[in-house]
């Protein structure tokens, strides 16, 4: 495998497009692409991998503390007919979201019908206390495990980097339960939930060597609504609107109660997510965008403020923003120095013109950073990921110029 000198680091999100390979063969993929550019090696969530976080979910839906939701899960329970009162306002100038939004509904329906995943479709159970909660195990080592046997097959053999780290990306506490458990009772269940999550971190530690091991944050907050009110036109219509918002402490102290079952010497890594998937009428528009990277720069000196050492920080960067006013708040980024920044300057609708472009306007407010996404691969087509690893290998060469 090539050794990289006169490049930034790269950083892979997580997933890649599903190709159906084993975690192994996307282990030796990436270190071939990128040789020692890349720190730490994703498994690339392929197969029944696939989906993030889809092994907790059975263990929170059989959850003897929880029962069913009686609304349908789609934008928190609320019918076509409760919307149009609730955003009478906004539907009087967008009557299309409307028809968007009733088209969106009964789909969802329909896949809670046939036994599909339901979002938000989970209660606190009658008669059971906060402190009551039982989460068991939530499948993550299972998962985990097999994948890392695999990492340390690759290792042995000499294809992958000898000093690089086994990638794990866990959904933050809150993220996660906003995607089960109806809101008013996330609070109740959140503390069984970050017992159950540091427990299967425990588990894993006992297997993986601290020095193998990177933890990555995914912190999807930001993407459904937490801690900020996103704009109609650019959201996954109301699904997203007017949810209760949280304190940044409160969220961001979730994640560190759990990184206390992180060994000493493994890595921590924080993605600052406003995920990818696209949505809205046109079908171009992500769920929702940031205004600017202040949000993200606040939740990252908060948990590196803590004393909890952080490896990384991801933040994303959209495809339209190479101006000031985006980059301008990672002027007041607190990190420790040997923290490294990664921003997701890398698109493939633009190719490396717009990640130059995006880099040099970042370059104004902060000096040094390694290349990236703006989120998971995932949802790329099939038969792309070489395309889309080289246009990262070319903008990590790219930033080493820029950097002179």
């Amino acid at each position: 495998m090539p050794t990289e000198q006169l490049a930034v680091p790269i950083l892979l999100v997580g997933s890649l497009p599903s190709e159906s390979r084993s975690p192994r063969e996307v282990f030796e993929l990436v270190s071939t692409e990128f040789g020692d550019l890349v720190k730490q090696l994703p498994d690339g969530e392929q197969n029944d991998r696939g989906g993030w976080f889809w092994t907790q979910i059975a263990a929170v839906q059989n959850s003897p503390s929880l029962e069913p939701d009686d609304v349908p899960a789609w934008a928190t329970g609320r019918t076509p007919e409760a919307v149009a009162v609730e955003y009478a306002d906004v539907l009087r100038r967008r009557p299309e979201l409307l028809d968007y939004y009733r088209r969106g509904y009964q789909q969802a329906e329909a896949r809670a019908a046939a036994g599909g995943m339901r979002r938000t479709s989970l209660r606190l159970r009658d008669g059971c206390a906060p402190g009551e909660v039982v989460i068991t195990s939530l499948g993550v080592a299972h998962a985990e495990l097999d994948s890392y046997s695999q990492f340390v097959e690759a290792r042995d053999a000499g294809t992958i980097p000898s000093n690089a780290r086994y990638q794990m990306p866990l959904p933050t506490p809150w993220t996660f339960l906003q995607t089960q458990v109806r809101d008013v009772d996330i609070r109740a269940v959140l503390p069984a939930y970050e017992r159950a999550l540091a427990r299967e971190i425990e588990e894993l530690a006992q297997t993986i060597p601290a020095r193998d091991l990177c933890v990555q944050w995914d912190a999807v907050e930001f993407n459904f609504g937490w801690l900020a009110e996103p704009a109609i036109e650019r959201v996954n219509l109301v699904t997203h609107l007017r949810r209760p918002k949280y304190p940044l402490a409160e969220i961001v102290g979730s994640v560190l109660r759990v990184s206390a079952a992180i060994p000493p010497g493994a890595a921590i890594g924080l993605h600052l997510c406003y995920g990818d998937a696209i949505w809205g009428e046109d079908g171009t528009h992500h769920a929702t965008v940031p205004e600017d990277t202040g949000l993200m720069v606040e939740y990252a000196n908060q948990f590196a403020g803590s004393g909890t050492p952080v490896s990384y920080v991801h933040m994303p960067v959209p495809i339209e923003r190479d101006d000031d006013a985006y980059f301008a708040p990672l002027q007041d980024l607190r990190l420790a120095e040997a923290t490294e920044l990664y921003l997701g300057i890398v698109h493939e609708q633009d190719g490396i013109d717009g990640a130059v472009r995006r880099a040099t306007a970042a370059r104004k407010f902060v000096g040094q950073f390694g290349v990236a996404a703006e989120c998971g691969l995932g949802r790329r087509p099939p038969g792309t990921t070489k395309a889309l690893l080289a246009l990262h290998r070319e903008a990590a060469h790219a930033g080493h110029v820029s950097d002179r």
